[in-house]
């Protein structure tokens, strides 16, 4: 059944052009003067739709439905008996009973209130009151979990991958219309809720790291069966009775997606007291254009109880490699605690995504590594590595004092990007940066970074990089999104029960990360030689 919301304040409807049009993601929008706009009748208005709700938000009948919202832009009470929907095939919805109070707002879902579905290739609407059209639209093809709506609430059109349904649209739509985004912003915090029978978490209990059925929910979408396990293995590896980390896997069992993602990271920050630090450090690397994980925030509960704050980072998988790679095609392997590409111990590289055969991309760039680093042998590594993009997420792991990452083959990803026939460096495991570091700039061991420094014009190279990597951190506002940050998170931190870092070392442990992002570009650019 139809849900009415009321809203805050009403908001006139802005005139709208005649015949205009905006297009953008392969979607078009069309709108006409409506007779609201004139007064003659009262102004309510199609606010915003989404015709292919993937993951967005069940209706009632806990399904995935497509809807419309209708607003009341009017300063008068509006009858829904006075109120009619068609698509363009004719079939038409009439409104009954009810109101619609000015500033409410009326959801109407397709799998119980429309007599139509809405279709993602195109569809097109007309609202009539008391039998005089009120609006029109006329869409072309809309994305999965994206939605047109207005802004303000009854003002003008615009796409967004942030979609408001039942609540209001607010001013903007967001800067993205990639749906996955929504799933990844630092201005909220998401709930996310797990429900997990007591045979499954005795399961979990005796093998942590394997997965078992699960359900979750974020308040607007419910998942049944669904894969859950514990994470992490060394540092940040806590047990179920303290703050333990956790994967959710959407897609074990059943094709599920939420926020485009099928696999949810939550970090336990255990060994990041400032709770900001990865969110900075990939965005520096992304703004480098390295393909690095992007960075949300959950309140996590486990059958009902608060399990607190946890980071949610964007997997490195095929849905990544889908957004950053022309072709995803190609194999993904893991790099974790002192794995490197040493002949007759690549297998030791977990092969993510891809089917990785011999690993004859893997064996090459080991026996490039194995001889002496001349110049011959960095020409014949660059055509098997991105060599630039390695030396500048060398240079950022050092400017952010990242020493757990490839500096120390520690943690990372290796992409064989079939365009390229070339592997590329992926940072991962930031959660230890800004801080400290037991490495310099020209320290470390992983193999690929020794093997460049070994060589004269190679050196060279890398202290360009370092350069390049302290004038990014520089031009980004890194203080200001730490503050603003922790200032969204305050409150989660303060009441987050398991958490393990007390006031007093956050405090210190934020002094260490504003000296560094003060201090270490001018201290990278010093070193170098």
């Amino acid at each position: 059944m139809f849900l009415l919301l009321a809203c805050t304040a009403p908001r006139a409807p802005l005139p709208l052009d005649e015949s205009s049009t905006d297009t953008g993601a392969s979607v078009a929008v069309e709108t006409v003067t409506s007779a609201a706009a004139s007064g003659s009748i009262p102004a309510v208005v199609l606010n915003e739709i989404q015709a292919d709700n993937d993951a967005t938000i069940m209706s009632d009948g806990l399904v995935f439905s497509d809807w419309v919202e209708l607003y009341n832009a009017s300063p008068e009470v509006v009858s829904l008996s006075r109120l009619e929907l068609s698509d363009g095939d004719g079939a038409r919805w009439e409104g009954g009973a009810g109101e619609l109070a000015p500033g409410e707002r009326v959801l109407l879902w397709a799998d119980s209130d429309l007599p139509f579905g809405l279709s993602r290739d195109g569809e097109r609407l007309e609202l009539l009151v008391d039998g005089i059209v009120s609006d029109r639209l006329a869409t072309g093809q809309m994305n999965s979990d994206t939605a047109w709506a207005r802004y303000p609430d009854g003002g003008q059109w615009a796409l967004t991958a942030r979609p408001t349904p039942g609540w209001t649209n607010g001013s903007h739509p967001g800067d993205s219309t990639d749906p996955s985004d929504a799933f990844f912003q630092v201005d909220h915090v998401t709930p996310i809720s797990v429900w997990i029978t007591d045979d499954q978490w005795a399961a979990l209990t005796l093998d942590n790291y394997t997965y078992v059925e699960a359900s979750v929910s974020t308040g607007a979408a419910w998942f049944d069966r669904v894969g859950f396990r514990k994470k992490s293995t060394v540092g940040s590896n806590r047990s179920l009775d303290d703050k333990a980390a956790f994967k959710i896997d959407l897609n074990r069992y059943e094709d599920h997606r939420l926020g485009g993602q099928e696999v949810l990271t939550l970090n336990n920050m255990v060994q990041d007291p400032t709770y900001v630090a990865e969110h900075l450090a990939y965005m520096l690397f992304r703004s480098a254009g390295i393909p690095a994980p992007r960075v949300g925030y959950v309140r996590l509960s486990i059958n009902g109880e608060d399990w607190g704050l946890y980071a949610l980072i964007e997997n490195v998988d095929d849905t990544f490699l889908d957004r950053w790679y022309a072709d995803s095609s190609g194999v993904l392997y893991e790099g974790a605690y002192g794995t490197d590409l040493v002949v007759g111990a690549l297998e030791d590289l977990e092969v993510d995504e891809g089917d990785a055969g011999a690993r004859e991309d893997l064996v090459a760039v080991a026996e490039i590594l194995s001889g002496e680093a001349s110049d011959d042998a960095i020409a014949a590594l660059e055509q098997r590595v991105d060599l630039d993009s390695l030396l500048l997420n060398m240079g950022i792991e050092a400017a952010i004092l990242h020493w757990d990452g490839y500096t120390t083959a520690n943690n990372y990803r290796l992409y064989h990007d079939p365009q390229t026939d070339r592997l590329q460096l992926l940072p991962w495991g930031t959660d230890q940066t800004f801080i400290d570091s037991s490495y310099g700039p020209y320290q470390g061991y992983g193999l690929m970074y020794t093997f460049c420094l070994a060589n004269d014009a190679c050196r060279v190279r890398y202290g360009a990089a370092l350069a390049e990597a302290a004038d990014l951190m520089d031009a980004l506002p890194l203080q200001t999104e730490q503050e603003a940050l922790r200032a969204m998170l305050e409150d989660d931190i303060a009441t987050d029960p398991r958490a393990e870092h007390s006031e007093s070392v956050q405090a210190s442990y934020l002094s260490y990360m504003s000296t560094c992002i003060e201090n270490c570009p001018d201290s990278i650019r010093d070193a170098v030689e």
